[in-house]
């Protein structure tokens, strides 16, 4: 388990070595990666530098609220690999990583907001423009967060359930 957390991180920083590579090496290629889930007929103008480290601090945040998610999944396998299938670690282990999933679909929201918000900071007032999208992908993040969360928290009970039986016997 240690080796998939450490993919998993190794996973995350590469990735984010490559946006900071590309916003480096080839700022064009970075705007066209900025500007690829625009809107249709929304046009962006050529960016600053300011407006380019905004956009990746603004991809750092996103991709963090994934790697939250890994992060709480690697936990919880780790749990599950020491036999511990029931008990209260592990209930919340997975309602944690409901929690992330949470998280992740509200940054992910947001994210694309801000990263709109930015691409057409530069255009003439009257031009700039702020649009809010929620995709399937948000809407299926929310769902497996409510499905965790009531599992971790009916295993939380059952775990403490089990907890006080024991201490009957």
């Amino acid at each position: 388990m240690r080796a998939l957390s450490a993919l998993a991180l190794a996973g995350w920083v590469g990735l984010l070595l490559w946006l900071a590579a590309m916003l480096i090496l080839d700022p064009s290629a970075f705007d066209n990666l900025a500007t690829a889930d625009l809107p249709r007929g929304m046009t962006a103008p050529a960016f600053d530098w300011g407006t380019r480290l905004a956009l990746f601090a603004n991809a750092v945040v996103i991709t963090a609220a994934s790697a939250l998610v890994l992060w709480q999944g690697v936990r919880l396998f780790n749990d599950l690999a020491k036999g511990r299938v029931f008990g209260e670690a592990t209930a919340r282990h997975i309602r944690m990583m409901g929690f992330a999933f949470l998280i992740s679909a509200g940054t992910s929201i947001l994210g694309k907001t801000v990263m709109i918000l930015l691409v057409t900071l530069g255009n003439p007032p009257g031009q700039r423009q702020l649009a809010l999208s929620i995709g399937s992908a948000e809407i299926l993040a929310v769902i497996v967060a409510g499905l965790l969360l009531a599992m971790g928290h009916i295993l939380l009970l059952g775990a403490r359930i089990e907890a006080e039986n024991r201490g009957f016997v």
